[in-house]
């Protein structure tokens, strides 16, 4: 989901930010969306995803389901024999190109190595199991895990969105500044769990 986030987060910043800025470029400006799976949002209800792949159609952004970028290049063109251009194109699993001036890649379907190396207990998905605190497991307050490489043990699985783990993150920040500022890992305290 954060490609789609992303995605109608800029479509929004250019056309109601940089199209009043730079009238005369946003013109030349074109949002291209590609999807390695068979549709978009995989993790929500399918009326959800088909509804928003919709709604992108509508704003007129190119989105390629079941396409992979396979590669990325730099290539130079000759403007009229004078000096040289660069410019980059994205090699896509159809066969076909996509040239671009900017990329945002926004990848990945599993927990990335560093959660799965960690030797913290794992549940649904690959996640770290954590409390409904964000605590880890077995680490007495200690560790924290949030955003989409947590789970909550008894808890409903909430959705790998960012404004799930901005919540998340602002929990946490208030914790440490009212709890763990005035911790002392070195005193006999440390031996119970941490309160929050």
């Amino acid at each position: 989901p954060t490609s789609c986030e992303f995605m109608a987060e800029l479509h929004d910043f250019l056309q109601y930010d940089v199209a009043k800025w730079y009238p005369d470029l946003i013109k030349d400006v074109k949002l291209t969306l590609v999807e390695a799976g068979p549709g978009l949002l995989g993790s929500f209800d399918k009326s959800l995803a088909d509804y928003y792949l919709k709604e992108l159609l509508q704003k007129k952004i190119d989105v390629r389901l079941s396409t992979a970028v396979t590669g990325v290049q730099e290539r130079l063109f000759n403007e009229d024999d004078k000096e040289s251009h660069s410019y980059t194109v994205a090699s896509l699993a159809d066969g076909t190109e996509l040239p671009f001036g900017t990329m945002v890649w926004s990848a990945g379907l599993a927990p990335v190595k560093f959660v799965e190396s960690s030797n913290l207990e794992l549940g649904r998905g690959g996640k770290v199991l954590v409390d409904k605190y964000l605590r880890v497991k077995g680490h007495k307050g200690r560790i924290f895990a949030l955003g989409d490489c947590a789970a909550v043990e008894d808890g409903p699985p909430l959705p790998p969105t960012a404004s799930v783990a901005e919540q998340q993150a602002y929990y946490i920040g208030d914790c440490f500044n009212k709890y763990y500022r005035t911790f002392d890992p070195i005193s006999e305290n440390n031996k119970v769990d941490l309160p929050l």
